[in-house]
């Protein structure tokens, strides 16, 4: 059957994250974040407990040889709310994307300690207010983007200042003309 949807979470119950979590649990996590989020379409395709057949999440065998959710791609979603604290729960994430949606509110200071991220895309947002200075803890992260949004158009000193891609991040100095926003490249980008 069809996940039908739901109404968004005002207050989201926080998922408790162990050492031995589950694919399962991550299931839940990802489910939850979806729903929080507003989204309408079916996440699920042929088997709503099969989480490997999910649209836009990818699951892989982790270094402790368990499965799972390594990546969730939910770019033109229509999402909208906030992006959960519960997203965190997904500790062996390395993709995130939830850029082109309607999202709202400010980043959580939680991103920051999702360690195993690389790529985290929230551009073409509603996100506002400051760019968390958690996201310094990112040391694996090596794609960041974060224009067209609302954010304040400073990049907090921590971020600047960040040891081994400290040029990346100082790329968020260079502003959106149009609307004056912090305006992210990927590193490995040609100039």
């Amino acid at each position: 059957s069809l996940l039908k949807p739901s109404p968004p979470l005002r207050s989201p119950i926080p998922i408790v994250v162990t050492p031995n979590s589950t694919l399962d649990e991550d299931a839940a996590t990802v489910l939850a974040c979806w729903r929080a989020m507003g989204g309408y379409e079916p996440l699920l395709t042929n088997s709503e407990d099969d989480v490997r057949k999910w649209k836009g999440v990818t699951v892989d065998v982790t270094g402790g040889g368990n499965c799972r959710v390594v990546k969730v791609d939910w770019h033109l979603k229509s999402l909208c709310n906030g992006i959960p604290v519960e997203i965190t729960a997904l500790a062996f994430l390395t993709s995130l994307s939830l850029s082109y949606n309607n999202l709202t509110g400010t980043i959580p200071e939680e991103l920051g300690s999702m360690k195993n991220l690389v790529s985290l895309g929230l551009a073409s947002n509603q996100l506002r207010g400051s760019i968390p200075t958690s996201l310094a803890n990112l040391h694996n992260l090596k794609y960041l983007n974060l224009c067209m949004n609302g954010f304040d158009t400073y990049v907090p000193v921590r971020l600047q200042n960040r040891g081994p891609t400290q040029d990346f991040l100082n790329s968020l100095l260079k502003r959106d003309r149009k609307r004056d926003r912090p305006e992210v490249q990927d590193p490995d980008a040609a100039p």
